[in-house]
């Protein structure tokens, strides 16, 4: 078509492109090449919403020469550059040399090497619009002074993340980590988002302190931050986080999200005591702890209205259980917290209320998009709450905005057995799948159904004669389907046929 050799009209389709189709763009021949290659390295990728793109298409390009040299001549147009590769950051770092207009830079596997360092620097001071640094698995101690020196060089950073992917953290000292908290509080950055996710080797020395006591301004040195998380995996990480998390929290009166790390007493009282005075409240909140605390669920409290995701997963089941009681509504004038919260997950240990805890959650809060029940690391599995057939037919769930849900669901008990009969329980296990059936927009579905019990008890009979194909509307845009039963039960061929047709039509994986 002849329409499709002005470049103008080529360049401006490929603007509205998705960057996996910029590629096959710039593959096409070399007139779509060359206008394509603009737009291509606009993004030198590695977003999540991407991720096997940059490994399988865009590493390989950006390991071969000619590839380095087209990121040189075109580094006027990139805007984010990912490094993951080690064997290539040296190149890639020479070839980025002239990049100008970068915003977000994120460099893998950074070893140490004074030259890979002394390339970092040069390319951040050279890009004074840079919005978010992310370094990844530092193996060797580093100058983090230098590197906030560099920083410092622009004023529009707004995130930093040092952490890990394939390294169990980043490895830092404590001076090193204290040199890099203080440049970050540079007066001229507007902070958002702090994430250090590391591995500290020393411990600070006794009375240490992060932050000068004695400055006249009395400004919170990060008035902007939202987001901050702090993890260390190393052996001293009560002590490390009363010295390095405390202070920050201290300093941040607009927070948002938070990770609530592992700490002693005195410190976790002191950290709810800064929590508990935060304005706006905590919309988000993960507790890091590995034991429970009375002060956990006072800072649910100071948040229930604005929360939206709780994530208390490691924590010990026991400590969950009040603490999802503490966020849910208690009379109609909490409207403002059916409608919030959005996003739960936990571990919850079997008493005798936890069945009906779960019940109640998914018929409190129509907004809940995320309800995903873990198993402790520290219980055992027989241990795990699960939600018993009974409490969950009794009352029609709310919660249809799910899109990922898994729950451990319980089975008729020999008591149950006793008293109903042979259609009642069928009764039970259709009112299961009307539940299910109900939830139009689930795109993972894992239910794990324990009969640990004894074999007087009824497993889940996931069997069209039951009523299975109540559970249909669920499947359609389901992605995921999970189900693990420890009785052994398994689908006969009907049911799979009857999967198939939806699996075909949504590329759904199915588990059992």
């Amino acid at each position: 078509m002849v329409v499709m050799t002005i470049p103008e009209l080529i360049s401006l389709i490929i603007s509205f492109l998705d960057h996996n189709n910029r590629i096959n763009c710039f593959c096409i021949n070399s007139t779509w090449r060359d206008l394509a290659l603009a737009h291509v390295f606009s993004s030198v990728l590695g977003d999540d919403s991407e991720p096997l793109l940059y490994q399988r298409r865009l590493g390989r390009l950006l390991d071969q020469p000619l590839a380095q040299e087209a990121l040189a001549r075109n580094s006027r147009h990139v805007r984010n550059l990912h490094i993951e590769q080690t064997d290539i950051l040296l190149p890639l770092l020479a070839n980025a040399s002239s990049c100008t207009n970068l915003v977000t830079l994120q460099c893998n596997l950074i070893s140490g090497i004074p030259q890979q360092l002394a390339m970092l620097h040069q390319l951040i001071r050279k890009n004074p619009n840079l919005a978010s640094l992310k370094v990844y698995d530092v193996s060797n101690i580093i100058d983090f002074e230098e590197l906030v020196r560099a920083l410092q060089t622009g004023s529009a950073l707004t995130e930093f993340y040092l952490g890990y992917d394939q390294l169990p953290g980043s490895i830092v000292t404590s001076n090193g980590l204290a040199s890099l908290i203080r440049g970050l509080a540079f007066p001229r950055f507007r902070l958002k988002s702090l994430s250090l996710d590391v591995v500290i080797v020393d411990p600070p020395k006794q009375g240490w302190s992060l932050f000068e006591t004695d400055r006249e301004d009395d400004t919170p040195r990060f008035s902007d931050l939202e987001d901050f998380i702090f993890i260390d995996k190393g052996h001293h990480s009560r002590l490390t986080a009363e010295v390095f998390y405390l202070p920050v929290l201290r300093e941040a009166p607009e927070l948002e999200c938070l990770f609530i790390p592992e700490m002693s007493d005195s410190a976790i009282a002191a950290a709810t005591t800064a929590i508990t005075a935060q304005t706006p409240p905590l919309s988000h909140v993960t507790f890091g702890s590995l034991r429970s605390h009375p002060s956990f669920v006072d800072i649910v409290k100071a948040s229930r209205r604005t929360l939206h995701t709780l994530h208390a997963s490691q924590d010990p089941p026991s400590f969950c259980e009040p603490t999802i009681r503490a966020l849910l509504p208690v009379n109609d004038a909490d409207l403002c917290i059916k409608m919030n919260m959005q996003e739960i997950r936990f571990a919850l240990e079997e008493t005798p209320t936890a069945s009906a805890l779960i019940q109640r959650v998914l018929t409190s809060l129509p907004n809940l998009e995320c309800f995903m029940q873990d198993y402790a690391k520290k219980t055992a599995l027989w241990r795990t709450a699960r939600l018993q057939i009974r409490d969950m037919v009794a009352t029609p769930w709310v919660s249809h905005r799910l899109v990922k849900l898994k729950l451990c669901l319980g089975c008729h008990t020999a008591e149950d057995n006793v008293k109903e009969t042979s259609e009642e329980r069928r009764a039970k296990i259709r009112g299961v799948y009307k539940q299910l059936g109900a939830l139009t927009r689930m795109k993972g579905l894992n239910l794990g159904c324990d009969v640990l019990g004894g074999p007087s008890e009824v497993e889940l009979d996931f069997s069209l004669e039951t009523g299975l194909e109540a559970m249909g509307p669920c499947l359609k845009e389901l992605k995921l389907l999970d189900i693990f039963d420890v009785a052994g039960k398994r689908f006969s061929e009907v049911e799979c046929n009857w999967l198939d047709d939806f699996s075909a039509r949504k590329a759904m994986f199915v588990h059992f």
